[in-house]
């Protein structure tokens, strides 16, 4: 069971009930009548709020359309029939350069190298 209120159908059937009542003031109606016209106001601000015209987030938005992504043709990785490329290590290479590395910049530590 929902517990929703239309907000335009209650302040219609209450603005009928102020218009019947003979023994208010008319000082008294407009004053109600405008507490009316700005409810609906602050409904409406409240209730349009949504991403696109506030600073929620789209994912925290509950009335945002959720589309669903396509699904691929393809597999996901290499596909059938794609020759890939690879660079692989060479046992004579053409040049070889030797790095000097300073130690003493490098970090206190267990530094390893990457070669098991």
């Amino acid at each position: 069971m929902e517990n929703r209120i239309n907000i335009q159908e209650t302040i219609e059937k209450a603005r009928k009930q102020l218009a019947d009542e003979p023994n208010l003031s008319p000082a008294l109606k407009a004053t109600v009548d405008l507490l009316f016209d700005l409810c609906l106001l602050l409904a409406e601000k409240r209730l349009v709020k949504n991403s696109s015209n506030s600073s929620i987030p789209p994912s925290a938005d509950p009335n945002r359309e959720k589309t669903s992504q396509a699904e691929g043709k393809r597999k996901p990785g290499g596909q059938a029939g794609h020759l890939g490329t690879t660079l692989k290590p060479v046992d004579t290479p053409d040049k070889i350069v030797p790095l000097r590395i300073d130690r003493r910049t490098l970090p206190e530590g267990g530094m390893e190298s990457g070669r098991s």
